[in-house]
């Protein structure tokens, strides 16, 4: 039976990931791998991943990601109201003489209110 070394992220180590006979560069790890990036993994495809290093899977992932096009953000980020709210909350920051007038839960509620409103209105 094989067993797994967790590692808390809390305690873990930044250093890359090496396999070794305690932590073999398995099945397990590519599924996790690819989770981690928020990708699916087929299982058919598990044994061409295995068969590259760790490393030259991440990079290959990363090169990926890279290559494919930016995705345009929805229509409703960039309304004018919001960034009318966004606008007046600095002007009134600024007049306040402090960045954080209200307690930044209060901020982001109020400025989600407002931003709702303006949404069913248009």
């Amino acid at each position: 039976m094989m067993t797994t070394q967790r590692v808390i992220c809390n305690t873990g180590t930044l250093a890359p990931y090496q396999p070794t006979d305690d932590s073999p560069w398995n099945a397990q790890r590519v599924r996790h791998l690819f989770r981690r990036v928020g990708w699916g993994v087929r299982q058919e495809d598990i044994p061409a991943h295995l068969a590259a290093h760790p490393r030259d899977l991440v990079e290959e992932m990363i090169a990926a990601a890279k290559s494919q096009p930016t995705i345009a953000p929805p229509e409703w980020a960039e309304c004018s109201g919001c960034i009318s709210l966004r606008a007046a909350s600095a002007a009134r920051s600024a007049a306040s003489g402090s960045a954080t007038s209200l307690p930044a839960a209060s901020r982001v509620a109020a400025s989600s209110r407002a931003s709702l409103e303006l949404l069913r209105k248009s």
